[in-house]
């Protein structure tokens, strides 16, 4: 059977599949391969675009790194990091399949002298990691880099800005959409079935049980070609920013989750930059290949920014937290009488920080004539800043949740993933990859009852001495003390 559904004559069978999955992003896909896979459920995946697509996954900075201040969360990610570093070794593949790494290695910048207590934070998160993680005195850290790769970081920053670095020697990023490619061909060798340009219409209901969604679908030339209901005994929200709308429709509930559209402008190798490059070897075993980009350390920076390699240059993104609504769109923003494609949140964050990176200030930075000149996407985000997965409360364990991982989504997706395939495999909690609720849809109120204000929901964001749950987690994961 044909297990990619799209166009006129291809109809989704009805089922009743084991397994709908809503989404086909960073925690869609792994969730579909783990129930096909280790528990050989039949499952469906619902992606209302094509695979890689549009989604946050595919325009995300892609760091991969394993430092948070929950050390649970430290677990989870190193979980993720193995199956980005070696997916078909920790996945069991048999045909060789690529999810975009590049090891790069990770940096976090910090300031002991403005950051008071970091020090002692991000010792312990070191030694939470099991020896994967150094804290350095900066002039170490810069004696023990190639000269070319400490040239580039002095071009980048101020480097007597820093105090201070927990240096992950295994990070890097990858690259979203062949991380989502990679997924979804692992998810075809499981057996997992997928509807592509399919948006969820409606759920299906017997009684008060959620059993089934009806699907339109459409061709890629555009056109509604088929309205089929497809039934299943469990579902699984996995859509990004669509999520609310449909808890709200499996079960009433309205969910304290915004977006925040972030942008990731571009920086070229130009003349006044003079970027050295580095040679690393990327992809599976048997079918690697050897990729040129800036010899850089991808860089998370005490002052909310980071910078990550891209070819000859960087992109890199500044963390604003300014929340919009489900369907924004960037318009712009206006620096030096110009008007520019980055928006005015964005340029706001640039100027603020630029005496402290000599890089922002290079001909090379690209600000783009148009919004659509800068990659970027919605970040969506809760008050905590971490993903969750767990039941939708009142659907009788039919409805389930993925996502909501703010920037940090991408590098624990395959984790959060498992967590929940877990739960619904019925796997006790401390048998579970970490027993407790650090990302769970236990560890704080996320479903608030019919009726509730947006007004009430976004007060959930004001820091928790202000009445919120809001605790600063800096631009890394790292609770800055203090705060």
């Amino acid at each position: 059977m044909n297990s990619i559904f799209q166009g006129r004559d291809a109809r989704v069978p009805p089922g009743p599949w084991d397994v709908i999955v809503v989404g086909a992003g960073i925690y869609g896909l792994p969730a579909a391969f783990f129930l096909a896979r280790h528990h050989r459920a039949r499952v469906l995946v619902v992606e209302d675009n094509t695979i890689p697509g549009e989604c946050i996954t595919v325009a995300t900075g892609g760091i991969v790194r394993i430092a948070y201040s929950n050390l649970d969360v430290v677990r989870v990610a190193a979980f993720a990091r193995e199956i980005y570093r070696d997916p078909v070794g920790r996945l069991g593949l048999r045909a060789p399949v690529h999810l975009g790494f590049t090891p790069t290695g990770w940096g976090r910048f910090v300031s002991a002298d403005a950051q008071p207590g970091i020090l002692d934070e991000i010792g312990r998160i070191a030694r939470g990691a099991g020896g994967r993680l150094t804290v350095l005195p900066m002039p170490e850290y810069l004696a023990g880099l190639s000269r070319a790769r400490r040239g580039n970081v002095e071009r980048v920053m101020d480097v007597s800005d820093v105090t201070h670095v927990l240096a992950d020697d295994e990070g890097g990023f990858c690259d979203g959409g062949t991380a989502l490619t990679g997924f979804f061909e692992a998810g075809q060798e499981a057996g997992v079935a997928c509807t592509l340009y399919s948006r969820v219409r409606e759920l299906v209901r017997e009684g008060e049980r959620v059993t089934g969604v009806v699907l339109e679908r459409w061709s890629r030339e555009g056109g509604v070609v088929a309205r089929e209901t497809v039934r299943a005994d469990r579902i699984v929200l996995a859509a990004g920013r669509g999520n609310a709308a449909l808890v709200r429709a499996a079960a009433g509930w309205e969910m304290p989750t915004f977006t925040s559209f972030h942008q990731v402008p571009f920086i070229r190798n130009s003349p006044d930059n003079g970027f050295a490059q580095a040679t690393y070897e990327v992809g599976p075993a048997g079918a690697r290949r050897r990729v040129e980009m800036i010899d850089v350390p991808t860089m998370s920076h005490w002052r909310d920014i980071y910078f990550r390699p891209e070819g000859s240059g960087l992109i890199f993104g500044n963390h604003h937290r300014e929340l919009q609504a489900d369907d924004y769109l960037p318009v712009g923003g206006t620096i030096d009488g110009h008007r520019v494609g980055l928006d005015q949140v964005m340029i706001d964050k640039l100027l603020e920080v630029m005496p402290w990176f000599p890089v922002l200030s290079s001909p090379g930075l690209n600000l783009g004539r148009s919004p659509a000149d800068i990659a970027g996407g919605a970040y969506y985000m809760n008050p905590e800043e971490l993903p969750f997965e767990g039941p939708v409360p009142g659907t009788g364990d039919a409805v389930f949740y993925a996502g909501s991982g703010c920037g940090t989504g991408f590098k624990l997706g395959p984790g959060v993933a498992w967590l929940l395939v877990q739960r619904m495999a019925g796997v006790p909690l401390a048998e579970r990859l970490i027993g407790s609720d650090a990302l769970s849809a236990e560890r704080a109120t996320y479903f608030y009852p019919p009726g509730t204000s947006r007004d009430e929901l976004l007060a959930q964001f004001r820091p928790v001495h202000e009445g919120g749950r809001v605790v600063e987690m800096g631009a890394a994961g790292i609770a800055v003390p203090g705060r």
